[in-house]
């Protein structure tokens, strides 16, 4: 019999159930464990459509495909696995008919945000390497590819569905690697070690994540320098941008300025001018009442009367 206290295991049981269940990144982008594919529920009720397997053999993959509950044309599966080869020269039957199924899924999709989606994707490299559902390359490329194609979902509208991205146990430095890219890519000012904090607050199962390890890790450096200088052309642009708009606007508010006092003038001129008065705009704003006001005035003491301006008749 366990001498251990009911909190203690209450509090150990309710940790499992938060480890079994994914944390949502943002909108449109949930992580978590491999055995949530199969969530029937959890994939339903956040409309998840695009599946993303990290570090997870490709053939591990094809056994939970026969147990995801949705129809294989219905998502997309993308898996990145380094240790296959780059082509389907040596797979199995079964793997060759899962990739093609799969790539022709994701192909699909992306044809489906193409034009529109372009400019989102930081290498049009990714294109090639998401022609096929299995990604092979490491480091660098491998988070390029992994955040276009995110970017691909998050632009897309709401009948594409969310993604959902998994590992073996949900809280492995690589997978904390790709998620830390993906948040720096949309806050560059943010810095590494906050970046991991904010992954361990929504996912505190993720609180052994090696911060040296993720910082080193193959290519990691490299695509935050990339986004950095992606953000500054950026940044550059708008300003530019924002400076011409102002200098357009400073022409046209100067040239207005010089033309509104004349114009107006002229235009008062010329309303005088239509009624007889020939004397200037000014002049009739300094007029007193006549003569006849004065005596109607006084003629009827308790009225108030307003003041007109002359005109001849």
């Amino acid at each position: 019999m366990s001498c251990q206290p009911d909190y203690i295991s209450r509090y150990e049981l309710e940790t499992m159930k938060i480890q079994m269940f994914p944390a949502r990144l943002n909108s449109r982008v949930f992580f978590g464990p491999l055995n949530s594919i199969t969530n029937l529920s959890f994939l339903t009720e956040n409309n998840i459509k695009h599946i993303v397997t990290v570090n997870i053999p490709t053939t591990l993959c094809m056994k939970y495909c026969e147990k995801i509950p949705m129809n294989i044309d219905e998502y997309t599966l993308l898996t990145l696995d380094s240790n296959l080869p780059g082509s389907v020269n040596g797979m199995d039957d079964a793997l060759v008919r899962f990739n093609q199924v799969f790539s022709n899924n994701i192909k699909n999709f992306v044809k489906s945000q193409l034009p529109d989606s372009m400019n989102l994707l930081y290498s049009t490299s990714s294109l090639n390497y998401l022609a096929s559902n299995i990604i092979t390359c490491e480091g660098y490329e491998k988070l390029v590819v992994f955040n276009d194609f995110l970017a691909l979902v998050q632009n897309s509208s709401d009948l594409y569905g969310n993604a959902l991205i998994v590992s073996s146990n949900g809280n492995d430095d690589s997978l904390v690697a790709l998620l830390s890219s993906a948040v720096l890519k949309d806050n560059i000012n943010l810095q590494l070690n906050s970046v991991i904090q904010h992954l361990q607050m929504l996912r505190p199962s993720m609180k052994a994540a090696n911060y040296n390890k993720i910082q080193y890790s193959q290519g990691f450096i490299q695509y935050c320098e990339l986004i950095k200088s992606k953000c500054w052309k950026e940044l550059m642009k708008k300003e530019q941008i924002n400076r011409e708009r102002k200098a357009l606007l400073a022409n046209r508010n100067s040239s207005y300025k010089r033309e509104e006092p004349n114009y107006i003038e002229a235009s008062n001129n010329q309303y005088y001018n239509e009624v007889g008065d020939d004397r200037s705009f000014s002049e009739n704003k300094m007029m007193t009442p006549t003569c006849d006001l004065d005596h109607m005035k006084q003629e009827f003491p308790d009225r108030v009367f307003k003041k007109l301006r002359y005109s001849q008749e």
